[in-house]
Order: structure tokens, then C-alpha cells, then sequence
């Protein structure tokens, strides 16, 4: 089973996506786990998770650049796309849907 994560931005948001990835590990435990980050979250996620394989969407027009990373990597077919982001938003819902996943599930913190 692969999923995927989709986490654009912030480094507090990472933080408290952290427990959603160790519980996939615990659920899942033959699962690939995929984390769509920014780079300035790269050393964070390697740190925090060193098992997960990260995918760095460049920056540049976000629409363009989510329609490239998405189409790239739509060929790992991957089975659950998660957009761990406190507010819902269109663009990674785009995301996922360009992944060609067939779970899209949309995590929403409420303080």
C-alpha cells in the first residue's frame, strides 16, 4: 500500500502532522509513506521521520508546480492521498486528485 501526504507549508503544521505518520506506521506497517513537503521543511521531516520518503515540491507558481509534481509522480499508483493541512484547501485537493488516488481524505485540525 502506498500513501501519500500531501503537507505544502509550515513547520509547526509538520510538527503536528508527526502523530498522523506514526500512527499510519502503526496501522500500516508495510505501508510506503510519501511526504509532499516545501523545501524549507526538508531537514525537519528527515529529522522527525528518517523512514518516510519525502518529495520536495519546488517553488514557483503553485499551480504549475503542483500540476507537475502530481503528474510526476502519479505513476507510484499510490492507493490513499491525505491532505494533513488545518484548513481545507482546493489546491491539495487538486493534488490529490491529479495523484489519481482512489482514497482522498482531507485531515482538518479544529482548535
Amino acid at each position: 500500500m502506498k500513501i501519500a501526504i500531501l503537507h505544502r507549508n509550515g513547520l509547526g503544521d509538520l510538527i503536528c502532522t508527526q502523530p498522523l505518520i506514526k500512527y499510519l506506521q502503526y496501522k500500516f506497517p508495510i505501508a510506503e509513506i510519501h511526504l509532499f513537503i516545501e523545501s524549507n521543511n526538508k531537514a525537519l521531516a528527515d529529522y522527525l521521520c528518517p523512514e518516510v520518503t519525502t518529495h520536495i515540491i519546488p517553488r514557483g507558481n503553485k499551480y504549475i508546480t503542483t500540476l507537475g509534481t502530481a503528474l510526476k509522480w502519479r505513476k507510484l499508483h499510490f492507493e490513499i492521498a491525505i491532505s494533513a493541512k488545518p484548513t481545507p484547501m482546493k489546491l491539495n485537493n487538486l493534488f490529490s486528485w491529479l495523484l489519481g488516488t482512489q482514497k482522498r481524505l482531507e485531515i482538518i485540525f479544529q482548535m
